[in-house]
């Protein structure tokens, strides 16, 4: 089993189910994931240079099931010239499903940096990794919903340092729909 395949089935596990974070500040925070969210979480959107990953030719439910029935494996993706900048998501992505569990979450103000792409993310779960840390960052969409906005890695603690911590006080994970 290549590292693709493990991606693929850690993001299996979190299909289907809705995770409820109460934070201590009495905020709710109700995630799910659809098979959609994978191709941007897993970073190939930024793999520009490879048709079948290709967002502009393919849509992401159209990438994810060509990766499901192995179209698209770890090989075809190491071609990219790019794929360097998802290198580090594939390797530690099979660690999200724990990231979920976590004890404490960022309220994260992007205003805090000097510069960042991560306008539209309100939360990030994070966890140490061996060289840096592996961030699970939510935004929220016009109804309020919360959503996986983004995966990724940074060597050192740029998202994290200034940022208000919150405790999760509690975890639920709500089964409803049967997982594929």
């Amino acid at each position: 089993m290549d590292q693709l395949e493990w991606c693929l089935q850690a993001y299996r596990e979190l299909l289907g189910r809705n995770f409820v974070l109460t934070l201590e500040d009495g905020e709710i925070l109700s995630i799910s994931f659809q098979k959609e969210h994978f191709h941007h979480l897993l970073g190939l959107h930024k793999l520009i240079d490879l048709d079948l990953v290709n967002i502009k030719r393919n849509s992401a439910a159209k990438i994810y099931k060509s990766i499901e029935k192995n179209r698209i494996d770890e090989n075809y993706l190491k071609k990219s010239v790019r794929f360097h900048m998802m290198e580090k998501r594939l390797q530690y992505f099979p660690l999200i499903r724990g990231m979920l569990n976590g004890q404490v979450i960022i309220d994260f103000d992007p205003t805090a940096l000097d510069s960042t792409h991560l306008n539209a993310v309100e939360y990030i779960l994070f966890q140490k990794v061996k060289d840096g840390y592996i961030h699970l960052a939510f935004g929220r969409q016009e109804n309020r919903t919360v959503f996986p906005n983004t995966f990724f890695f940074e060597p050192g603690k740029r998202y994290i340092t200034g940022q208000r911590i919150l405790n999760i006080t509690e975890v639920k994970v709500v089964n409803f729909l049967k997982r594929e």
